[in-house]
């Protein structure tokens, strides 16, 4: 099996099968041989794709010669877009591309040379794309896209992009926000800003990065997907702050949903599994185009101080692109 089957140059292509260990060679149609691949699992092989492939089918080569060929071919992607575009669009409003073979779109570049990764897409798939108009963004005129083989898209009609907040799904983003203040009082756990275990993530629910949405220009946690009960961001290691007496604090994080995923329920672990407690479906209800913090009580006089695993879990399924976590802390009780 061949995954994914339409693919450009540049992109990892996975070769699933038996016998791979042999494989000294990997050779795509054109009789262009792959410079870069590895074993990434017990019957499988990650390849780069190279540039000058065309339609057909792959060539695996051991070290004896011998040739096996895929019974599947792979095709070319050919990235084209389908939709057209609003003449106006605000800061912090959604373009909504639309398309084929768009997954393999890496950066789209507004005017002024305003790039968006795509890392910080909203959503991302071969026939959709959904990327929120930077705030930063003062010239007119077209988009581009850039793939990840190279190639250039650049979007038909100049696009005026008004220069104040919008009222669209994402109101005014960062800067009109709900969020409880961080105070001296505080007790950061984490603000996802990077060293220790900060980016510390399991089980690929969330990534780290700076979104258009941000509340304070630093990375945040970006959500990907769940399947399943699984660690969030976890460790059992480092140091979780301690409290000695937590029936006098609330445990706090600041969030920004803009795609609700009811059903998927969380809970947060400190310092072992007796000291754990329920977030209940946090992530089943827009927030309006704001930055929020939501609040949990923390289980009274059952200090947090020991060892053990802690850390965000999760249990359920969902698409989470569009849900963004930042600053977990504890606050003094109001």
């Amino acid at each position: 099996m061949i995954s994914p089957a339409t693919i450009e140059a540049g992109e990892e292509v996975v070769i699933t099968g038996t016998g791979l260990d042999d494989v000294t060679s990997i050779v795509f149609p054109g009789n262009i041989e792959a410079k870069t691949f590895y074993k990434v699992g017990l019957f499988q092989l990650s390849v780069i794709a190279p540039s000058g492939f065309t339609a057909g089918n792959i060539i695996l080569k051991n070290k004896e010669g011998k040739e096996v060929t895929s019974t599947v071919g792979i095709q070319v992607a050919n990235p084209t877009v389908t939709n057209s575009f609003p003449a106006e669009l605000k800061w912090n409003e959604i373009l909504t591309i639309k398309g084929v073979d768009l997954s393999t779109v890496e950066t789209v570049v507004f005017p002024g040379n305003i790039e968006v990764k795509a890392v910080n897409f909203f959503r991302k798939s071969a026939e959709e794309l959904k990327i929120v108009v930077p705030n930063t963004v003062k010239d007119n005129g077209e988009v581009t896209l850039k793939t990840v083989g190279g190639k250039t898209l650049t979007t038909s009609g100049s696009i005026t992009f008004i220069q104040e907040n919008g009222e669209g799904p994402f109101g005014s983003g960062g800067d009109e926000s709900s969020t409880d203040p961080i105070t001296e009082a505080t007790v950061m756990i984490s603000n996802f800003n990077g060293g220790d275990n900060s980016q510390s993530t399991w089980g690929g629910v969330f990534a780290f990065g700076t979104p258009d949405v941000e509340l304070d220009g630093t990375p945040c946690m970006i959500g990907t997907s769940v399947s399943g009960w699984t660690w969030s961001w976890a460790a059992n290691w480092g140091t979780l702050p301690s409290l000695d007496n937590p029936n006098n604090y609330v445990f706090k994080m600041d969030i920004y949903i803009t795609n609700p995923v009811p059903g998927v329920t969380g809970g947060m672990c400190f310092r072992g599994w007796d000291n754990s407690i329920s977030l209940g479906e946090l992530f089943a209800k827009s927030t309006e185009g704001k930055w929020i913090t939501m609040s949990f009580p923390l289980n009274a006089d059952n200090a947090i101080n020991g060892t053990g695993d802690w850390g965000l879990y999760f249990d359920g399924s969902g698409d989470l692109t569009g849900i963004y976590i930042d600053n977990f802390r504890f606050d003094p009780k109001e």
